[in-house]
């Protein structure tokens, strides 16, 4: 850092300005009293300087100035007290860099351009490591982190980083949901459905959690908790077409064939970009005409070849999943 001192620029207005009198030969010059020697400036007050525009910071450029100034500073021999700050001061000038590269290449993103998008998230993900070099506890830069490793595909490092997350900072609702996300992609929906509860619990209306939850259930085949699930997220908001069309899976699930087409077709409405609720729409329609018929059958066993035909490709469906079909069936429509 540049430091403007004021002793130079006065020695040159003494020499150089009108009506100074040269000084006379053999005179020796007297010494300087210590108040005019320079001050030399401590690491803790350029720590405090630079702590000082954090509160202002906001681009890359100035998120570069206080990086460059801590490590600079770190350069130096320092106590143990202004070493913990100044790495301290970095981890936050990195994971705030890390941080703007990672929201422009979402910008870009946004516009098509995948290539740069690719190669800030690269230098935002260099950014967050930079910063955990610094100070591994600090949680929002493996959180981050997490996102970033992510977005690239590397489920186990980023769950990693998530688990380690809730460790640092369990009230944290964001770790839980992300670590349930890439745990259900993962196919591992009962531990998916656990870290879901955990993020409703800190944050009971956020829908991507109940729609997260209600989609791990429903392959759990959970039914009557998955379909609560994506019933609050329409309490929520009534016009949310993912959440109609989770309850519409729910339902065609259990056999509710006509409601589950009725919540597909208010989705297409809404979001006529659904193409899978415009597929299920047709196939419901035509299976709550069967499941009718098959329920007012004399003969209970005709449901079997109805399930036969419509889920299990023309071959006979277990027994056990005939069974509680019609249990899930029968409940949902006593009510709760």
């Amino acid at each position: 850092m540049s430091v403007r001192t004021s002793y130079f620029y006065c020695a040159v207005v003494a020499l150089l300005g009108p009506g100074i009198m040269p000084p006379v030969y053999g005179q020796t010059e007297a010494e300087p009293t210590p108040s005019a020697l320079p001050r030399k400036i401590t690491a803790r007050e350029v720590l405090e300087a630079t702590f000082t525009k954090t509160s202002v910071a906001q681009s890359v450029d100035d998120f570069s100035e206080i990086i460059e100034q801590c490590e600079r500073v770190l350069g130096a021999k320092l106590s143990a007290e202004n070493s913990a700050y100044a790495h301290q001061l970095a981890a936050w000038g990195y994971n705030r860099r890390g941080e703007a590269y990672a929201q422009e290449a979402a910008t870009l993103v946004e516009k098509g351009e995948e290539r740069k998008a690719n190669e800030l998230d690269e230098v935002a993900l260099a950014d967050f490591e930079a910063a955990l070099s610094h100070d591994p506890k600090k949680w929002k830069a493996v959180q981050n982190r997490g996102v970033s490793l992510a977005l690239r595909g590397r489920f186990d490092e980023a769950i990693a980083d998530f688990t380690r997350v809730i460790e640092l900072n369990p009230k944290y609702d964001s770790a839980w949901f992300n670590r349930a996300e890439l745990l259900a992609k993962q196919g591992k929906y009962a531990e998916a459905a656990g870290d879901y509860d955990e993020a409703l619990k800190l944050k009971p209306d956020d829908l991507a959690a109940l729609f997260g939850r209600g989609s791990s259930l429903l392959r759990l085949r959970k039914f009557r908790p998955a379909l609560n699930d994506f019933s609050r997220a329409l309490a929520i908001d009534p016009e949310s077409p993912q959440a109609l069309v989770g309850r519409g899976d729910v339902r065609s699930e259990i056999g509710l064939w006509e409601e589950a087409a009725e919540d597909y077709r208010r989705s297409i409405k809404l979001s006529p970009k659904l193409g899978r609720a415009y597929r299920e729409a047709g196939a419901t329609q035509t299976a709550a005409l069967l499941l009718d018929e098959s329920f007012a059958a004399t003969t209970p066993g005709r449901i079997t070849d109805v399930f036969a035909d419509l889920r299990y490709g023309g071959h006979d469906p277990p027994p056990d999943a005939v069974r509680g079909l019609r249990e899930e069936w029968e409940s949902l429509r006593r009510g709760p």
